[in-house]
């Protein structure tokens, strides 16, 4: 029977709760309940998010409490100030809860050191309870949701790379397309698609920053993986930039006029795009050389130059004609960059 992400996500938590129960009875732990709770607190649908948090958990512990720590050294007993402090870390947590995971529980460690010195309960012994039941709960999480019926993030990141990068080639494809046919999509449609698309890496992106803490053995391809990634976002904003210039200039006479050498870079740019799509299906691939060092390139200046002196086109039409070979040439260059680093990363 397969089991449901839910029902798995349950599974885990139950087990890790009694293991977390029986490490506090073994060793007889005072506050056991807090290697429980964070244990609880700790178990994800997948591993990688759990590995976040459980990073984020243990340092903003040591962090909230140690700086707590030594704000209560300083505060003394004085209960006011004491209680002012604990309701700063109320605060404090509701208002990063939702914003930053790692913020709250810096906030939740300065909400336990001055509830407990509220009480008078406070102590060095105490700080060092808070940190190594912490920890026994992060690792207990860590190795229940990477061992017991697991979900890992790389596989939804590496499932979901393709499928940006279809979205992105489909949006590449229809835009030279219209531009091919003298036509200019409405900006509603192009606004739109670029939104879709943007999500979509925003996406990624997400599931890249829990995936990573699965591959934390795995530097060098972190790094690789990390730089494709903000390629990709810095391809995407030269892609929307082209689209937004090439929308402009297709229904304009002097697209007709340089349409030869624009046909074979939208070319060049298709070709460079399906070498990084076989690389991701690991592929062999064959690495363009560069549109600049072509010989259409060449032709084309030549033609603007000439263009230029007998003064063919207004000077608007000759900006959105630079504007378009530019971010072209960009695209160029960053497409290149990533498959060259995917190449690396497999």
């Amino acid at each position: 029977m397969k089991l449901s992400i839910e029902a798995k996500l349950g599974y885990r938590a139950a087990l890790a709760v009694i293991i977390a129960l029986a490490v506090s009875h073994f060793f007889h732990l005072d506050r056991s309940y807090w290697a429980v709770l964070t244990t609880l607190a700790l178990i994800s649908q997948s591993w990688g998010e759990s590995l976040q948090k459980a990073y984020a958990r243990f340092g903003m512990t040591i962090l909230g409490c140690g700086l707590g720590y030594l704000l209560f050294l300083v505060v003394g007993h004085n209960h006011w100030l004491v209680l002012g402090c604990l309701l700063l870390g109320v605060f404090g947590l509701a208002y990063f809860f939702v914003i930053s995971y790692a913020w709250a529980m810096f906030f939740i460690g300065i909400i336990v050191v001055f509830m407990f010195g509220f009480l008078g309960l406070w102590s060095i012994d105490l700080l060092w309870e808070r940190i190594y039941e912490t920890a026994i709960g992060c690792v207990i999480a860590a190795l229940v949701t990477g061992l017991f019926m697991p979900v890992y993030s790389r596989q939804k990141f590496y499932q979901k790379l393709p499928e940006v990068l279809n979205s992105y080639k489909a949006l590449m494809k229809s835009s030279f397309e219209m531009a091919a046919h003298h036509q200019a999509s409405s900006i509603q449609d192009c606004h739109k698609n670029l939104n879709e698309l943007f999500m979509q890496i925003k996406t990624l992106l997400r599931e890249y920053n829990t995936a990573k803490f699965e591959m934390i053995i795995l530097l060098q391809q972190r790094k690789n993986l990390a730089l494709f990634l903000h390629k990709l976002e810095v391809s995407f904003h030269y892609l929307s930039s082209l689209v937004v210039a090439l929308r402009i200039l297709a229904s304009k006479q002097i697209y007709c006029y340089f349409e030869p050498e624009l046909h074979e870079l939208w070319q060049h740019l298709q070709q460079l795009i399906d070498q990084v799509q076989q690389a991701l299906n690991n592929n062999p691939v064959l690495v363009p050389d560069s549109w600049d060092d072509s010989s259409t390139r060449k032709s084309l200046q030549e033609k603007f130059i000439q263009a230029t002196q007998q003064e063919k086109f207004s000077p608007d039409e000759m900006m959105h004609l630079v504007a378009v070979v530019y971010y072209s040439r960009m695209l160029d260059k960053t497409l290149a960059e990533m498959l060259g680093l995917w190449v690396q990363v497999k």
